[in-house]
């Protein structure tokens, strides 16, 4: 006997096919493997991280008053790299030894804004009053500029990636990419 299309073995193997399938659609962890089942988050359960630690060193101050600290990056070492606003300087923060140090962009009397320490240690700024990206070598303490081929860029963010450094120019609504 055959039933539409399919004959008596091919029926009796589509039917056996059929009724495991809807046997075993009742089984949580076939669902579970097969990605059918939702899992949704428990909104009762609580969830316990460690306290917020505060530092001994919690009232840290700038190296001096009214530098205005914008941004901050950590390097490899741990040492802590700010960018000091009102006095357009760079500074760095050794957290072990717990001192300042403090270098003065070129020309720049303010307008130090974002910071970024690249792969190699190299710290990167962004110099409003300039319109430009400033890469600091703390190994020779010398300043390199990249100048924006636009007025008012303001580069308020920045960050990288091994070989090239990211800026976000807010002020002209582009990204632009400096690299090694």
């Amino acid at each position: 006997m055959t039933f539409g299309l399919l004959s008596g073995r091919s029926l009796r193997a589509a039917l056996l096919v059929a009724g495991a399938a809807i046997a075993l659609s009742g089984c949580d962890t076939l669902r579970n493997a097969a990605g059918m089942q939702k899992s949704a988050p428990d909104e009762f359960a609580v969830t316990t991280k460690a306290p917020l630690v505060i530092p001994p060193d919690y009232n840290l101050q700038p190296p001096r008053p009214g530098v205005g600290p914008r941004r901050i990056w950590s390097d490899s070492k741990g040492v802590l790299w700010v960018s000091f606003w009102r006095t357009g300087e760079v500074g760095r923060y050794d957290p072990l030894a717990r001192t300042w140090r403090v270098w003065q962009l070129p020309d720049a009397d303010n307008g130090a804004y974002a910071v970024f320490v690249d792969d190699k240690d190299k710290v990167w700024l962004s110099d409003w009053n300039s319109n430009a990206i400033v890469r600091f070598d703390p190994a020779t303490e010398k300043f390199e500029r990249f100048a924006s081929n636009r007025r008012r860029a303001d580069v308020r963010q920045m960050l990288g990636r091994p070989g090239e450094v990211w800026g976000a120019e807010s002020g002209t609504d582009r990204l632009v990419v400096v690299r090694d």
